[in-house]
């Protein structure tokens, strides 16, 4: 499998593309907010979107995933999740834009994913894990040694619990699991830089121990 990250939008999402090693067809993770920009760049290295995975429903990692829809990819969020989807208070756009976005594509969810699910292309599987705290239906996609983490768990960071949805008792519990789960993982987070899941061990610990 290759990785590839493209950074969207002005909130800087971490675009994920999920390349098996002998397919043009791809996972892409949160595409943000410009679906048609993701399209080009699928384009651009003749690949297509087989499925679009969204680690959450905010705006930033969802808005873009109505055109790759359109294009043929089934989109996949959690259950607690999918309210998020056409619901622009709820999902942060009207915070951020100011005023409802007549033009704001909605998407719709096609797979409605549950913890301990499992999404599969080629050799790629991976597992998904229910970290609510950010939102309700926060996942993480566990690939083996790639973890990609959405907004729940940052290089030197952890998600926000103060927009619809949140919770910082759940999310608390959120990163426990996460710190419990097995295996040497390259974390790939929803903003900012790439970690290793060891390595923000400690930074778990400390929240732990701040918040209980």
């Amino acid at each position: 499998m290759k990785i590839r990250n493209f950074i969207i939008g002005a909130i800087q999402t971490n675009c994920y593309f999920l390349i098996p090693d002998s397919s043009s067809d791809v996972i892409v993770i949160d595409p943000g907010m410009d679906g048609e920009g993701v399209l080009e760049k699928l384009g651009e290295k003749g690949l297509k979107a087989k499925y679009v995975l969204l680690t959450h429903g905010h705006f930033d990692h969802s808005m873009g995933a109505q055109m790759l829809r359109e294009a043929g990819a089934k989109l996949a969020v959690h259950a607690e999740d999918v309210e998020l989807l056409g619901d622009q208070q709820k999902n942060g756009a009207l915070m951020y834009f100011g005023s409802p976005r007549p033009d704001y594509p909605a998407p719709e969810a096609d797979i409605v994913l549950s913890d301990g699910d499992a999404i599969s292309l080629g050799e790629i599987s991976l597992k998904v894990v229910h970290t609510p705290g950010h939102t309700k239906g926060s996942v993480c996609f566990d690939g083996g040694d790639a973890l990609f983490s959405g907004d729940t768990l940052f290089r030197d960071g952890f998600g926000r619990t103060d927009l619809f949805g949140g919770s910082l008792a759940a999310l608390s519990h959120s990163l426990v699991r996460l710190g419990d789960l097995p295996g040497e993982k390259k974390l790939y987070p929803g903003h900012g830089s790439s970690s290793y899941l060891a390595r923000e061990k400690t930074n778990i610990e400390l929240f732990r121990s701040r918040f209980g």
